[in-house]
């Protein structure tokens, strides 16, 4: 039986509330119309064990964990792995800040891997130079290609350009000097252009969107996997992606790290489209990518099918997991 912890919050008012705090919020508020991006790979993962018909538990109490069984943790830093016992193997799967913020993580718990899911992270959080190197590993998580898949041939579809804005850091310049510019030069093309924002959509109005657009242009400046871009290879919707090349996260500073090396695209080949630096190379590669997206020249669905889909994904954590 394989044991599967995923913790979103700490406690808020008595000791051990926060394993209560999410049942009380669903029976209060109905399902969640939205599953931030780690949800997401969670549920992901689950339909994979599901699929692969691999018996598991899914946050089970801590203390109902016998402490020498191994325990896959998701969570969002320490809330993920608190409460376990000391004892007890942990792989910890994502949403694991900096080393330097937790340098004692590995004495304190019974850390037996620290997984991320892109080279460019995994390289980042070796370089704290914290913990033993043997227990870092990459895992990408998977994406559900019968949730993402494609529904028209782009001649049938009436939106030319979808942009997908996540801009997060310096949004008045990047915005002014990148995204409205790269409208402008879209529409001076005679080409229609659709904008969807990073936290201002559900997943289906995300779907819709796909369904409707030809090719998308990506604006964020890096990404540790990138699951929007992903479901949008998945739909077979080749993307243009702004790939500036490093970390632009102002917590760069406070690690002491002012420049990392990065991709918008960590998960990416000449079949799922083009990358650009800045607005100038956008303009000079544009309609090379677009009469090439037009002439199905990109085979976007085929390189997530290879390698990111949940059945690539849960194969290669079951491979981790037998490996602690």
């Amino acid at each position: 039986m394989m044991n599967i912890t995923y913790r979103e919050g700490t406690d808020r008012w008595v000791k051990g509330d926060r394993f209560v705090t999410p049942f009380v919020r669903r029976a209060l508020r109905g399902k969640p119309s939205k599953l931030s991006g780690m949800q997401r790979v969670v549920k992901n993962f689950l339909v994979g064990l599901e699929t692969k018909g691999v018996n598991y538990t899914y946050n089970r109490p801590s203390f109902l964990i016998p402490k020498s069984k191994k325990v896959i943790s998701f969570g969002l830093g320490m809330n993920g792995i608190r409460g376990l016992d000391k004892r007890t193997p942990i792989i910890a799967a994502i949403g694991f800040p900096y080393p330097g913020e937790l340098p004692y993580l590995c004495e304190q718990y019974n850390v037996r891997k620290f997984l991320q899911h892109s080279k460019w992270v995994l390289d980042f959080v070796k370089s704290a130079g914290c913990y033993d190197q043997r227990i870092f590993d990459l895992w990408p998580a998977g994406i559900d290609t019968n949730e993402w898949s494609p529904v028209h041939s782009p001649s049938d579809k009436e939106t030319d350009v979808l942009i997908y804005n996540k801009i997060l850091w310096d949004k008045e310049h990047r915005n002014q000097d990148l995204v409205q510019p790269i409208k402008e030069f879209i529409t001076s093309k005679k080409l229609s252009c659709s904008e969807i924002v990073y936290g201002h959509y559900s997943l289906a109005e995300y779907r819709n969107e796909l369904a409707k657009s030809k090719v998308m242009v990506f604006l964020s400046a890096h990404e540790s996997q990138g699951l929007a871009y992903q479901e949008c290879l998945s739909c077979d919707v080749p993307v243009m992606a702004w790939d500036p090349g490093c970390w632009l996260d102002p917590m760069r500073f406070t690690y002491q790290k002012p420049v990392v090396p990065a991709t918008s695209v960590p998960f990416f080949d000449q079949r799922c489209g083009v990358t650009f630096k800045d607005l100038e190379a956008f303009k000079g590669g544009f309609d090379l990518f677009y009469e090439d997206a037009l002439t199905n020249k990109f085979k976007s669905r085929e390189f997530v099918l290879e390698c990111l889909s949940i059945e690539k994904s849960t194969a290669r954590m079951l491979d981790i997991y037998d490996s602690v």
